[in-house]
């Protein structure tokens, strides 16, 4: 389909094999077909995809993105500058006016590609302060940025690790590094052994920093490092782990509203393929299938009402992986695209997002994991829950340390 010269992809049945595909370069999915009207309309240049890229588009820009797919070896090195550049120009890409997109785009089609080329510009990125890296990526810190990191690293997994234990970096920064080593393990690019015996030794480090500092554990915050370290060994099952891990949770070094020992205990003796299967099988692993992800972004959604076609239900528990929180991918593109073309009533189901599949609605206050924007719809309903955003009035993005505190009074008793 063409929208106003951009095509657009309407469901994954719209996805057809055809003679481009980029298996070489870790691309899983064969890329679309076009009829003759679309090739025609395809950016034949750099300046033509850029000009589609660029700005947030109410069409989801299926060309643009498919040309770059197409010859990688022609557009990537233009991706990895737009990625440099954005160190020297933060402000011009979180002007919400301006709508900047092509960083975002830039982040994830490098992370498709496996390019390494963008595995440094994306570190020095996760290491602007926090307040910039809220307006410059918005959700993308938590969901885009570890998958990014773990594609593109060139196997310097001691640059990752460096960022997470890095106590002047931004706190989310350095959970995204922590999910990047994960998913590199589970992915069978880094070996399980020698992440565990990191963790091991950089967890045990900092319990008796919390100990000598009398720290106790607060959400969000530098001293609630460990508890990301918990959450990395839950990833990849570190049941070696378990003995410190209670011990630390006995010492109230861990932090509990969102972890609970009888979880952790339980995902930190999983068997190393049911980690790869449950961490994996709902699209956290490698972009695999680009195209359908960026096309599941919120920003592309059609408006509707989700009270219509949605019912309560779900599950009871929570499991303790979920308690990193998440913002509603609110950035400057998307506060822009909602402010000028949602209604009331769908900026009030962005702030709730119940599931659009399972009907899944547990509360104001939480929302489920694979509905956030980019993860695939046929997540069960027994994988993760987070807190939602309440959006400001003005539509704006809130920074996440303003966030977590809305979120913690908002956090029904009990959970």
């Amino acid at each position: 389909m063409v929208v106003g010269g951009t095509a657009t992809i309407e469901g994954s049945a719209a996805i057809t094999a055809a003679p481009h595909t980029i298996e070489s370069l870790f691309m899983t999915y064969p890329l679309p077909s076009l009829n003759a009207s679309q090739e025609a309309l395809l950016p034949a240049d750099w300046p033509a995809i850029e000009t589609e890229l660029a700005c947030f588009t109410e069409s989801f820009p299926l060309l643009a993105l498919l040309a770059v797919l197409r010859q990688p070896e022609a557009y990537a090195p233009y991706l990895v500058d737009e990625l440099t550049e954005c160190l020297g120009d933060t402000a011009k890409r979180i002007d919400a006016d301006e709508a900047r997109m092509l960083h975002l785009y830039a982040m994830h089609l490098l992370a498709a590609l496996r390019d390494a080329r963008g595995f440094q510009p994306l570190l020095q990125i996760a290491r602007l302060d926090g307040e910039t890296l809220e307006e410059l990526l918005g959700d993308h810190l938590t969901e885009g940025l570890p998958r990014a990191l773990a594609a593109t690293c060139p196997g310097d997994e001691a640059a990752l690790q460096a960022l997470a234990a890095d106590r002047s970096v931004y706190f989310w920064s350095r959970s995204a590094a922590l999910r990047a080593l994960a998913l590199r393990t589970l992915e069978g690019d880094y070996p399980r052994s020698e992440l565990l015996a990191w963790l091991e030794q950089e967890a045990g480090g900092e319990a008796e920093r919390m100990v000598d500092e009398g720290l106790q554990p607060e959400q969000g915050t530098d001293s609630d490092y460990l508890s990301e370290l918990v959450v990395t060994m839950e990833e990849i099952g570190a049941g070696e782990l378990l003995p410190a891990v209670s011990e630390w949770f006995d010492d109230g070094l861990v932090e509990s509203s969102f972890n609970k020992l009888d979880e952790t205990s339980k995902r930190l003796q999983r068997d190393w393929q049911t980690c790869r299967t449950e961490e994996l099988a709902h699209g956290w692993g490698y972009p695999r299938d680009i195209l359908a992800e960026i096309g599941r972004w919120a920003c592309f959604q059609p408006d509707e009402d989700s009270d219509d076609d949605e019912s309560s239900g779900g599950p009871s528990v929570r499991p303790p992986s979920a308690r990193r929180p998440r913002s509603a991918a609110m950035t400057p593109a998307l506060a822009a695209a909602e402010k000028n073309t949602r209604s009331a009533a769908a900026l009030d189901r962005v702030s709730t997002y119940r599931h659009r599949d399972c009907g899944t609605d547990r509360s104001p206050s939480y929302v489920h994991r694979g509905c956030a924007w980019n993860y695939s719809p046929t997540m069960p309903c027994s994988q993760r829950w987070k807190p939602a955003l309440p959006l400001k009035a003005s539509i704006r993005p809130l920074t996440r340390s303003r966030w977590l505190g809305i979120c913690a009074s908002a956090i029904p008793a009990g959970h």
